[in-house]
């Protein structure tokens, strides 16, 4: 049975309502929402079709792994990860510690600038989270005067 018709031939309701509009939220697959990224076949997202936000289902539970996004929290969240990762990546370069923990150590003190718990993933950030995050790593790296 394909895993995108899991809650329906069970019987099952989605259970997850949309922040924006309060509509149920879709199980579907990669491929409804990126239909060019062949690299995501064998995931599943959870998608409000109204809003065309969405967010990546954990690939062993189901559960989403954060909160559903339009277009412009993807890209702010797309941003600040790219930005979190290359501050990371000379971290790692520059301490000899090895990338994995300098990311994670970058996540730590990311969330703990923006008051959140952590650990979390760039699929938790809000729009105004995104927002600030984006201010921080720009005066982090204005201050440590850190070049691309």
């Amino acid at each position: 049975m394909k895993s995108e018709q899991r809650l329906i031939s069970t019987g099952e309701r989605p259970p997850f309502i949309c922040p924006h509009c309060d509509g149920v939220l879709e199980y579907v697959s990669a491929g409804v929402v990126y239909p060019y990224r062949h690299d995501l076949a064998d995931r599943m997202f959870w998608r409000c079709l109204p809003c065309k936000a969405w967010v990546p289902a954990d690939a062993s539970t189901g559960m989403p792994v954060g909160t559903v996004a339009d277009a412009v929290v993807r890209a702010l969240r797309e941003e600040v990860w790219t930005s979190l990762a290359a501050l990371a990546r000379r971290r790692a370069e520059r301490s000899q510690m090895p990338p994995a923990e300098a990311m994670l150590k970058g996540r730590d003190w990311l969330g703990s600038q923006l008051g959140i718990d952590v650990p979390f993933n760039r699929h938790h950030l809000t729009l105004e989270q995104c927002r600030r995050a984006k201010i921080i790593l720009a005066q982090f790296i204005h201050r440590n005067k850190v070049h691309g």
